[in-house]
């Protein structure tokens, strides 16, 4: 959203205040999210890792379901987009609308979702890059590209 607005350069100069945005966005989400959690993560480890196999699945899941129907539709790149975004965004609006109205256990899997948008791109790049898609290059080389194809800087 900031680059629709800002230039790459304005972006690169803001970019440590940006982050310290951010980590604080994440941390009050995080500690409203896991309320309560506390307990059940001390009383059974097993459940911790049972919550994060179940969500790195359903990830999975989502990304390879969401990348075959739109790879049927779209170039490899913009599959591979959606079917990243799939899988994160989807797990974090199921909290969202959960949040408090389902079991400790269901909610920790939800979290533990959140723990994939962390834990997957780097081993998700080389399962994309098996399907022929290669990563996007530095920002500046997407800035260049995207200000040759619309004829101009922004």
């Amino acid at each position: 959203m900031v680059r629709l607005k800002v230039p790459l350069s304005g972006v690169l100069r803001i970019g440590p205040v940006l982050d310290v945005v951010m980590l604080a966005m994440v941390s009050v989400v995080a500690v409203g999210v896991t309320d309560g959690l506390r307990a059940v993560l001390f009383e059974s480890g097993a459940l911790l890792v049972y919550a994060v196999v179940v969500a790195l699945l359903i990830n999975g899941l989502q990304q390879g379901l969401s990348g075959w129907v739109f790879g049927l539709l779209q170039p490899a790149r913009i599959a591979a987009s959606v079917a990243l975004v799939a899988g994160f965004r989807n797990m974090a609006l199921l909290l969202g609308l959960t949040l408090g109205r389902v079991d400790r256990e269901t909610q920790l899997i939800l979290v533990a979702g959140q723990l994939m948008l962390f834990l997957l791109p780097w081993p998700m790049r080389h399962v994309y890059q098996r399907f022929g898609v290669s990563a996007v290059g530095t920002w500046e080389a997407s800035e260049d590209a995207s200000t040759q194809s619309a004829g101009g800087p922004r």
